[in-house]
């Protein structure tokens, strides 16, 4: 049924590996990417979920697929990556940090 659907709307294999990735697996593109294509949307989740990659590899992809964009969307990601730095300024924990306390906390 579903794959009817997807062809009767005509739906290309990204849109529906972005669709089925949001949906299925709960990834959420973040606010700044809001009126990305689909296509960049799927770059984006395919850096963010690389595993032979470390965070700053990620974040340099992240920061050379931004550059690319509409300025509204470059505008976006530079406020995201400003309020990451004020909560790191403030003492916040990122997720990787708080991940790593819960795991110690259970050990």
């Amino acid at each position: 049924m579903l794959f009817m659907a997807i062809h009767l709307l005509n739906i290309d294999d990204k849109s529906f590996i972005l669709v089925l990735a949001t949906v299925v697996l709960g990834f959420q593109t973040p606010d700044f990417l809001q009126g990305a294509s689909n296509d960049v949307k799927q770059q984006y989740l395919s850096i963010v979920q690389r595993t032979d990659l470390s965070v700053d590899q990620k974040k340099t992809m992240i920061d050379s697929l931004m550059v690319q964009q509409p300025q509204s969307i470059q505008t976006a990601y530079a406020a995201f990556k400003q309020q990451l730095d004020q909560i790191r300024a403030q003492g916040g924990l990122t997720v990787q940090q708080q991940m790593a306390k819960m795991q110690s906390q259970t050990v």
